[in-house]
This record gives C-alpha cells, sequence and structure tokens, in this order.
C-alpha cells in the first residue's frame, strides 16, 4: 500500500477563483464536519490565463485559493465508489462547468508515528509542516482518502485512487508520494490451534503495525487482500469490502496453576485483581463472576486507553459489568466474600496476544446488502478463512474487530437508541479454560463506538450465542 498527497497543478492548468468574497463555507470544511445538508454553493470561476498571461489548460483538479480539493464532474464520477465514503462532494456554482468542492469527514488522529516522521512545528509545538512521513497502516486500513489531524486541509489517499485517476485518464492531478508500507518480515509459521513452544516469532516493526502484539502466524498484510479482492470474483465490490475489514487482537491461552500469575496480568479465569478495599462487583444486588481482566498496556491499540486494566465481571441472570481500573492505582488479589461461590470454574490461563485482521460474517445485514451470487459468497467466505487461519484459528477469544458469530447477525438485539455498537472483547468455548458457554458457544461484550471513543464503559452490553 502506498500513500500520496493530493496537489492541483497551477503551473499547467486553469486555478479557480472564488467570486465572493466570503470564504466562510469553505474555510469550515476544516472541521471535518457534514455539510451537505446546509451547503449553499460558493460563486467560483476559472482564471484562463495566470500572472504572467500564459494561456492554460482546464483540468478534472484545479487549484483553489482556499486550498481545498475541488473535482470536476467527470472526476467525481470515476473516483466516486473510492473517495464517497470519505466525505461529501459539495457543489459549486460556475458558468464554466460542474465543480465539487470534497469536504473530507474522514480524519485520522494518530495515525501519523511522530517518532518515525520529520514534524515542523512552531514555537508552541503546533504542527505547521512534515518533511518524511511515517504512518500507522492499521489506522488508515480500508480508507482510500483521509485528512490527519494537524496537517491541515491536505488529502491523501491510496494507490487504489492513484490507479483510478491514471486509468480514467484524469488531468491536473499532482500525486506526491509521502509514504510506502514497509516489507514484513514473514513470522514463523504456526499450526492450527494454540502456538507450539519454541522460538517466537521476529516481531514486526511498530511502524507496520500501529500496536504492540505482533501476529501469532504468518500476519496476512492488508496489500494481499487487497490483490485476491481486485483480482477474483469479488472485484466489484473491493472498495466496499476493503472498507469494512477492522483490526482486532486474538487472545491465545495457555493454562497455568491457579494465582500464579503476577497481580495486574492480563488473564482468563482465576480470581480478579482490584483496587484494595473495593467491593466485590454485583449486579443489581446478585455478585458477578470473574470472567477476564485485559492489562491495557500489554496490548497498545489506539481504540483503547494506553494503559490501565480492564476487568470483566457476568453472572447469568444479572448482566455484566466491565471495570476499568486506572493506570497507576494500586491493585491486589481480591477475594470474593462469603456466600459468593466461585462459579463458573474457569482455569486460570495466561494471554498471548495476536494481530488478526476481520470481516463481517458472510451472513450479515451489510454483506448480504451487496446482493452477493453463490461464488462470490464462496469467494467472500475464502478470505474470511484465510484471515481466520493466519490468527492461529480455534478458539475465538478476541478483543475488538468484527466477532467470529455462532448464530448469525446480534444487531437487533442492541439498543438502538445507543446509536453504533462495537465488539469490546469476545469469550469462547476453550478447553484450557475449562468452560463452554453451551454448545461451542461464544460471550459477547459489546460496547456503544461513542462510549468507547469517551473511554466509558458502564454501559457495555453482554449476547450469549449458542452453537
Amino acid at each position: 500500500m502506498q500513500i500520496y498527497k493530493l496537489r492541483p497543478d497551477p503551473e499547467r492548468y486553469m486555478a479557480l477563483r472564488l467570486v465572493e468574497p466570503n470564504l466562510a463555507p469553505v474555510w469550515n470544511l476544516n472541521r471535518a464536519d457534514p455539510l451537505a445538508d446546509r451547503w449553499q454553493p460558493v460563486r467560483v470561476q476559472l482564471d484562463r490565463s495566470d500572472a504572467r498571461s500564459k494561456r492554460l489548460q482546464r483540468s478534472d483538479f484545479p487549484a483553489c485559493p482556499s486550498g481545498r480539493s475541488v473535482f470536476t464532474r467527470r472526476a467525481m464520477e470515476a473516483l466516486w465508489d473510492l473517495l464517497a465514503p470519505h466525505g461529501e462532494f459539495l457543489p459549486l456554482q460556475s458558468a464554466d462547468g460542474d465543480f465539487y468542492v470534497f469536504n473530507c469527514l474522514t480524519r485520522l488522529e494518530g495515525a501519523v508515528d511522530e517518532s518515525r516522521s520529520e514534524l515542523r512545528r512552531t514555537v508552541n509545538g503546533v504542527l505547521a509542516g512534515h518533511g518524511k512521513l511515517a504512518l500507522h497502516p492499521l489506522r488508515i486500513l480500508g480508507k482510500h482518502a483521509f485528512q490527519l489531524a494537524g496537517l491541515g486541509a491536505s488529502l491523501f489517499v491510496t494507490d487504489r485512487v492513484a490507479e483510478q485517476i491514471e486509468a480514467a485518464g484524469l488531468t491536473g492531478f499532482q500525486l506526491i508520494p509521502v509514504w510506502e508500507e514497509p516489507a514484513l518480515a514473514t513470522p514463523v509459521p504456526v499450526p492450527w490451534g494454540r502456538p507450539k513452544p519454541g522460538p517466537a516469532a521476529p516481531p514486526p516493526p511498530l511502524d507496520r503495525l500501529g500496536m504492540a502484539y505482533p501476529p501469532l502466524q504468518r500476519g496476512v498484510r492488508v496489500d494481499e487482500i487487497q490483490q485476491i479482492l481486485r483480482r477474483g470474483t469479488l472485484r466489484r465490490h473491493a472498495t466496499q469490502i476493503e472498507a469494512w475489514l477492522q483490526p482486532g487482537a486474538r487472545i491465545h491461552t495457555t493454562p497455568v496453576p491457579n494465582g500464579s500469575l503476577a497481580v495486574g496480568q492480563s488473564k482468563i479465569g482465576g480470581l480478579p485483581d482490584l483496587p484494595p478495599g473495593s467491593a466485590w462487583p454485583e449486579q443489581e444486588g446478585k455478585p458477578l463472576w470473574f470472567l477476564a481482566q485485559i492489562n491495557l498496556s500489554e496490548i497498545a491499540d489506539w481504540r483503547l486507553p494506553p494503559a490501565g486494566l480492564l476487568s470483566f465481571f457476568h453472572s447469568p441472570g444479572a448482566g455484566c459489568r466491565v471495570q476499568f481500573t486506572e493506570p497507576g492505582q494500586p491493585l491486589a488479589r481480591a477475594v470474593p466474600p462469603d456466600g459468593v461461590p466461585l462459579e463458573p470454574p474457569l482455569g486460570e490461563c495466561a494471554l498471548q496476544f495476536g494481530l488478526v485482521l476481520t470481516l463481517p460474517a458472510w451472513d450479515s445485514p451489510p454483506v448480504q446488502s451487496l446482493g452477493l451470487s453463490a461464488m462470490q459468497l464462496e469467494g467472500y467466505e475464502e478470505i474470511e478463512r484465510l484471515l481466520y487461519e493466519s490468527s492461529g484459528g480455534f478458539p475465538d477469544h478476541q478483543l475488538l474487530g468484527h466477532p467470529r458469530v455462532v448464530r448469525g447477525d446480534m444487531s437487533p438485539d442492541l439498543p438502538q437508541e445507543l446509536g453504533k455498537w462495537t465488539l469490546l472483547l469476545q469469550l469462547a468455548s476453550d478447553h484450557a479454560t475449562a468452560r463452554h458457554w453451551g454448545e461451542s458457544g461464544s460471550l459477547y461484550f459489546w460496547i456503544p463506538a461513542s462510549d468507547l471513543s469517551a473511554r466509558r464503559f458502564d454501559r457495555v452490553v453482554l449476547l450469549h450465542q449458542n452453537g
């Protein structure tokens, strides 16, 4: 995958001039807010010659004084499938043709690897520009057009957009290469299931992943999936399917003697580690079972707090609770009060995290909405299988990403008034934990997407699917 910065070419091609002095509607594009429902077209016209009276050519990507990306109708239609999921094409008013300013709504925070980038800052520490850029690939996954927080109105696009510009014969675009996904050393393959003891696979560089956990198997690259999509029966839907790709952390379990893990270490089963003096978690007056705790410093995923402890509790008929302990708080091994059963008898397991790329299940509403043929569905399932096996396969313990469903779509069972939901944790039936959630079933902890961004864990919903 390669990333380019889009620039017009005002030396050779006509630029647009704003006829109206009020630039506010155009400058408001800085906010990455939807404007289509209240947009008032701004009047523009082409400057047919430059300051030296040199006659210029028309182009599909004329320069604009505001620095915004403006496309002709021809360019908009040619690039629609790639750009429209990431912003709005807002019409401009002109007697010289149909022009549209692109309001980019995909503005990425934390996608720049500042330790490997050459960034220019003001005396106050504010970003003022850049030289060499290094990006976290997983943070731009499936995004063919985006802006980078702190780097102004510059529009960055993938090589897919660059290829489409060339294929459509569009003019006036300068594609400035800014970053290319580095090669990833192939880790040591691991057989199906839990990895066997032996030398660990060399971890990929952090600028490859943008998170701390490495793949446990050979590590499917994003561009491998892109190539499969472009060449196979799914090529018409490649852009949409790429946009669905989400990284997650596959969790592999290793049984250990009860009580042998350090306080604060990630684990499934055993007894929880809580701040001293904390009450045993309960819901509606009923004590809950402890299921798992995740030390977030072992994950380093940008969607989660950088440190702290997430603890998961559940009891049939009493719901669930997810407790976040802030980093720096003292922890102690909690002891359940008298009368609180230690069931379920989860065997204590140490955890190892590995990168997994995930897609919605083949029978989920988004995939079904594509109207795929039987052959295309087989191709989609093959990609799902490739991603699944590359992460080590069963059991299906997973943090974030799309769930591995047992019995179909779960969205109808989630409160719709809280908006979009995100998988926080999936715990599967597992011999290592000596616990099965029904017949090959799984527990799914769901969190409102807005709550995850706000680091709020008090509205998590638990769903159970049974094979």
